[in-house]
C-alpha cells in the first residue's frame, strides 16, 4: 500500500508535470482528495493500478500514459466510495493506455470506475490485453452516458463515444471488449456507452509482449495521418489544458519522455529529435 506519488488532499494550485514513476509495488500516482493537476505523467509497470484516484479527487489531467505489464492491473482505478462525500470528478483530455498479454487479472478493465465514480474523459487510448476497456460497477446515482454533450455539473460520468478509443482484447487471438458495465450501472438512453474502436496507429508496439523483457522497442506517438487525428475534442481554454490540441492520446508528434523516461535511458525508445513520417517510416508486420 505504499504507493509511487501520493497527492492527499492537494490543491488547485499545484500542477504536477514530467514526472514519471517505474516498477512501484502498489500504485503509480494515488490522488486522495484534492484537485492537483497533472500534465506529462507516466507510470511503467507498477504492481497495480497506473493512476489512481479516490475521495472527491477533482482535478485535471492531460497527457497521460501507463504501460502495464503482466504484473499490473489497471491503467486507472478511479474510485468515489459512493455517497461518503464529495463525487470523484476527475477530468481527462489524452491518455495513452497500454496492457500486455497477461495470465493473471484478466478479467479486469484496463480503466475501471466504480464506487460512484464521475468525470469527463475524452481523447482516450485504450489498447493491449485486457478484460474489457472500460470497466464501470458498484454505482450510485450519478448519471453515466456517452451522448454528447456531456451534462452541465459534477454528478454524471461522461465517456465521449467520439474522441475515446477502445482497442483492448480478452488475449491474444481473444475478441475486442470495449465495455463490462455491472447490472447497477445502468447508462442512460437504454444502454449508451461507446467507443470508437478502430486501430489507433500507434508509431511502434509489439503485438505480443510481457514485460520489459520482451518489449524490446516502442514509439507511443500517433502515425502520420493516421487514426488519432481525426475526431479529436478541443479541450477548454481553462490555463490548464493545451486546447490547440489535433490529436488523441497522450503523444502527437513530441516524443515528451525522450532523454528522461527510463524507457529513453535504457534504449526501448528511439531519439525524439527522429520525427516519423509517410516517407521515413515502414509500416507493417514483422511475423518471424
Amino acid at each position: 500500500e505504499i504507493n509511487g506519488i501520493t497527492f492527499g488532499g492537494v490543491g488547485n494550485g499545484t500542477t504536477v508535470e514530467h514526472v514519471e514513476v517505474a516498477y512501484n509495488l502498489d500504485d503509480g500516482f494515488e490522488f486522495f482528495g484534492g484537485s492537483v493537476s497533472g500534465k506529462w505523467l507516466s507510470a511503467l509497470f507498477v504492481g497495480d493500478d497506473a493512476f489512481d484516484t479516490d475521495q472527491g479527487y477533482r482535478g485535471r489531467l492531460q497527457y497521460i500514459f501507463a504501460l502495464v505489464d503482466e504484473n499490473g492491473n489497471h491503467a486507472a482505478e478511479m474510485d468515489s466510495k459512493l455517497t461518503n462525500q464529495r463525487r470523484s470528478f476527475p477530468v481527462v483530455y489524452g491518455a495513452t493506455f497500454i496492457k500486455s498479454n497477461h495470465s493473471s487479472a484478466q478479467t479486469d478493465g484496463l480503466v475501471q470506475i466504480r464506487e460512484g465514480g464521475g468525470g469527463e474523459f475524452y481523447n482516450m487510448i485504450l489498447t493491449g490485453y485486457a478484460g474489457s476497456g472500460l470497466e464501470n460497477n458498484i454505482c450510485n446515482t450519478e448519471t453515466r452516458t456517452s451522448t454528447s454533450p456531456a451534462p452541465s455539473g459534477t454528478e454524471h460520468l461522461y465517456w465521449d463515444a467520439a474522441s475515446n478509443t477502445i482497442n483492448v482484447k480478452t488475449a491474444v487471438g481473444g475478441f475486442t471488449n470495449q465495455f463490462d458495465i455491472s447490472g447497477d450501472c445502468q447508462w442512460e438512453n437504454g444502454g449508451d456507452q461507446a467507443s470508437d474502436s478502430t486501430d489507433p496507429d500507434i508509431q511502434l508496439l509489439p503485438n505480443v509482449w510481457n514485460s520489459i523483457s520482451n518489449l524490446y522497442q516502442m514509439d507511443p506517438r500517433a502515425i502520420s495521418g493516421g487514426n488519432l487525428f481525426s475526431n479529436v475534442a478541443v479541450p477548454p481554454n481553462d490555463g490548464f489544458f493545451d486546447s490547440d490540441v489535433n490529436f488523441k492520446g497522450a503523444f502527437g508528434t513530441d516524443l515528451w519522455l525522450d532523454q528522461w523516461s527510463y524507457l529513453s535511458e535504457f534504449g526501448y525508445l528511439p531519439s525524439g529529435e527522429v520525427l516519423p513520417t509517410s516517407s521515413t517510416t515502414l509500416s507493417g508486420e514483422i511475423t518471424s
